[in-house]
């Protein structure tokens, strides 16, 4: 999630917006993989990217997909200092059947 208010994570500003940027797993893990050598590889030089360009160390908020101890959500709003971030992911899903899904009528 990329915000405005952004200032020292400048990889987590990219302009005036509010922008989520979605890589999905599935694309991302063909290419670096978790479980294998060359994966990690890939990952550990996308974060030192990161950090190079934010000046600053990776986020201890940062994990690997299937590590219990992982919450991703917080992957997406990381901390900085000034602004303020939920203690629960702020993200929430209405459950819906197909026929409200399908339906022309106003629910």
């Amino acid at each position: 999630m990329s915000t405005n208010e952004h200032n020292a994570l400048k990889s987590r500003n990219l302009g005036h917006d509010l922008i989520f940027v979605i890589n999905p797993r599935e694309n991302f893990d063909v290419v670096a993989s978790i479980e294998t050598k060359s994966g990690q590889l890939i990952r550990h030089k996308i974060r030192m990217r990161v950090v190079s360009f934010n000046n600053s160390p990776i986020s201890d908020n940062f994990g690997f997909y299937g590590d219990n101890e992982n919450l991703e959500w917080k992957q997406y709003q990381l901390k900085e200092d000034g602004i303020e971030r939920p203690d629960q992911c702020p993200f929430k899903s209405n459950k819906c059947d197909d026929q409200q899904i399908y339906s022309t009528k106003p629910l």
